[in-house]
């Protein structure tokens, strides 16, 4: 994997996590459709950041945390994604 592609896959997964939060808080759509790609999609979502992860730190340690390389803000961009998404989960309704 390179960077680019982590980037890529670390985006897709926040906009997933971001359009399930405001579905299930402010739009409230209730179609049968919706509702089975957010089953189908949200447990693969969800292990699909640690193995993001793994390969961020990996990468992070190849470069040794240089702020010059793009392996370190992978690995921030990351870490904010997965609290976003503790935050979103734990969120009063």
């Amino acid at each position: 994997m390179t960077t680019k592609k982590i980037l890529l896959a670390i985006i897709i997964s926040g906009l997933y996590f971001m359009l399930l939060f405001l579905n299930y808080h402010f739009f409230k759509l209730d179609f049968v459709l919706i509702g089975f790609f957010q089953e189908l999609l949200t447990i693969p979502m969800l292990l699909l950041q640690f193995v993001l992860l793994f390969y961020a730190v990996k990468f992070a340690i190849r470069d040794k945390f240089s702020f010059k390389k793009s392996s370190v803000y992978l690995l921030l961009f990351l870490l904010i994604v997965i609290f976003l998404i503790g935050f979103f989960s734990i969120s009063k309704t």
